[in-house]
C-alpha cells in the first residue's frame, strides 16, 4: 500500500542523497519525458524554493536542564509531521526508536 497521492495515473519518484544534483538532474528529466509522443501531462511536485532551519542543540545545556536527545528527537518529529514535511536534510544522523 502506498501512501503518497498522485494527481497522475502513473508516477516516479526520483531520489538522491545529494540535494545540489537531485535539484540539477530532476528539471533535466522531467524536460526529457515531456517531450516524448507517447507521454502527456508530464509534470513535477519537486519544490526547490521551501523553507529551510537549522536546529543546533546545545547538548551540555540541554542535559544540565534534564532534556534528553530522545525527547529533542520525538520533539523534532512531531513538528515535522504536524507541519506535513517529508524530507529533512540533516548533518547527523537522527536516531530512529521504535
Amino acid at each position: 500500500m502506498e501512501d503518497q497521492v498522485s494527481r497522475t495515473q502513473f508516477q516516479y519518484t526520483l531520489e538522491d542523497a545529494d540535494p545540489e544534483e537531485l535539484n540539477r538532474w530532476a528539471p533535466k528529466l522531467l524536460e526529457s519525458l515531456q517531450v516524448r509522443p507517447e507521454l502527456r501531462d508530464v509534470s513535477s511536485d519537486q519544490l526547490n524554493q521551501g523553507l529551510a532551519s537549522l536546529v543546533e542543540i546545545d547538548r551540555n545545556t540541554a542535559s544540565r536542564m534534564g532534556i534528553t536527545p530522545q525527547l529533542i528527537t520525538d520533539t523534532l518529529r512531531c513538528f515535522r509531521s504536524a507541519a506535513g514535511l517529508h524530507h529533512v536534510h540533516a548533518t547527523e544522523p537522527v536516531p530512529r526508536h521504535s
